[in-house]
């Protein structure tokens, strides 16, 4: 027997009328999104960089959108728990991601306009970048982020092209990031992004046996089951958006259904 026939069975025949089956339960559904880089372009690259920075005044019209859209920030690994029927989330819940961390510069705009909303973030390191320069975050930075609340991933060692390396190489740039990012952090690093958003099978078996429990990746999409774990899609947000554009991103791409 159905279960809408077993529903329709408990409910008195003098208040049930005709049976009409419960709707169905709506699968979650949870959109990440990919920033880079938070601060005021180079004038001399700006058309290069129209695409990965986002200007801290837009990345505050953006975050006050999203509150005002009553959306509530998780992190990827709450969201890998609820897929995985392991905990549940809040309604309208989204995960913001940065890649190629960590400049200074950066952390100093976007972690308090984060903070001003009560959001969190994934930060996506880059290990070989910190401490490189005066221009880069120290250990002690990354610890913080850690200490307030945000998610520390690996963006690999030294942000190759993952697609043309050997297997040791591969292995080391997976590997070793997550083994050098928890020993410099004490903090549990579970979530790998793909430089370039590169990935083939290999890769993901590299991510795989280096014991993340998944990865994200660049291609537009919904995350809404545990089968995406390896490959969840992002929504890239571009520093040339409008906060039109960023709202429509989130309620008319064809890739989100309308929230409850």
């Amino acid at each position: 027997m159905r279960p809408a026939a077993i529903l329709c069975m408990a409910i008195p025949a003098a208040i049930a009328g005709e049976c009409v089956a419960a709707p169905p339960v709506r699968a979650l559904q949870v959109p990440i999104l990919a920033y880079h880089y938070v601060k005021e372009p180079n004038p001399e690259s700006a058309d290069m960089e129209a695409q990965v920075v986002v200007r801290p005044a837009a990345f505050s019209r953006q975050m006050a959108r999203l509150s005002e859209l009553g959306y509530q920030t998780v992190s990827l690994f709450q969201l890998w728990r609820a897929l995985n029927g392991e905990g549940t989330l809040p309604p309208r819940s989204i995960v913001i991601t940065f890649d190629d961390c960590c400049e200074s510069r950066h952390l100093a705009l976007s972690v308090p306009i984060l903070r001003q909303h009560g959001f969190v973030a994934t930060f996506f390191v880059v290990v070989e970048s910190i401490e490189k320069s005066d221009k880069f975050s120290s250990w002690r930075d990354v610890v913080a982020l850690a200490s307030d609340g945000m998610e520390l991933g690996s963006h690999s060692v030294h942000h190759l092209n993952l697609l043309d390396l050997n297997k040791a190489s591969l292995r080391e740039e997976v590997g070793e990031s997550k083994r050098v990012l928890e020993s410099k952090t004490g903090t549990r690093v579970r979530f790998f992004s793909y430089p370039f958003g590169m990935r083939s099978p290999p890769i993901q078996d590299a991510v795989t046996e280096a014991g993340y429990l998944g990865a994200v990746a660049m291609e537009p999409g919904i995350v809404s089951d545990p089968s995406q774990a390896l490959a969840m899609p992002r929504l890239a947000v571009s520093g040339n958006y409008k906060l039109e554009t960023f709202t429509r991103l989130l309620t008319d791409s064809p890739w989100v259904r309308p929230s409850r």
